[in-house]
């Protein structure tokens, strides 16, 4: 069954930690403009920055083991749709005295990452259960465990996987289906 999905971040999502090798390729390329960035998300060879597949992998597993791997993004990664937000914070030490300024990419509630998914039809309501409960408990990408990387669920529509009586697959909407009313209580609005 393949899936149309939008992501909308609750609380900010941060980008991973970059090698220097990695940061000098980015500066290099033009697509980052800071030098000091420690963290930032993966390009493909566009620059465009994305999530990759492993990442959604992880936490849905975390949330449904039984679920995990059994579905695969299309693309093999969700694409951000605009350039990522660059933030700053401190870094203390022990003693409570700034040891680093962190510069960090991040996404927030203004961006909408859409993707399609496909997933055996045995399988998509868990996972949609499972992604959802993901991202209101678990997060995703850097500082989950301090409440960063929460993010909201929006099934948008899908697509059977085989035609049933010899009918080509119709697309529906979420509001229009049975698993809507189904689901509903456990994917937040």
């Amino acid at each position: 069954m393949r899936l149309k999905i939008r992501i909308i971040p609750d609380t900010e999502i941060i980008a991973p930690r970059i090698s220097e090798d990695r940061r000098r390729y980015f500066l290099e390329k033009g697509w980052i403009k800071d030098p000091h960035v420690d963290r930032a998300f993966p390009r493909d060879s566009k620059g465009r920055p994305y999530i990759k597949q492993r990442w959604i992998e992880s936490i849905v597993t975390k949330a449904d083991p039984g679920v995990g791997r059994r579905f695969m993004i299309e693309g093999g990664k969700i694409l951000i749709p605009k350039k990522p937000i660059l933030e700053k914070r401190p870094i203390f030490d022990g003693n409570g005295s700034i040891k680093h300024i962190e510069t960090f990419e991040c996404i927030d509630s203004t961006f909408e990452l859409e993707f399609i998914v496909e997933v055996p039809d045995k399988y998509s309501k868990r996972f949609l259960i499972a992604l959802a409960r993901a991202g209101k408990e678990i997060g995703l990408g850097a500082g989950s465990k301090h409440g960063n990387g929460r993010f909201v669920v929006h099934f948008l529509e899908y697509e059977p996987s085989e035609p049933s009586q010899g009918r080509a697959p119709r697309k529906r909407a979420m509001r229009a289906s049975k698993f809507s009313s189904q689901c509903q209580a456990t994917i937040p609005r």
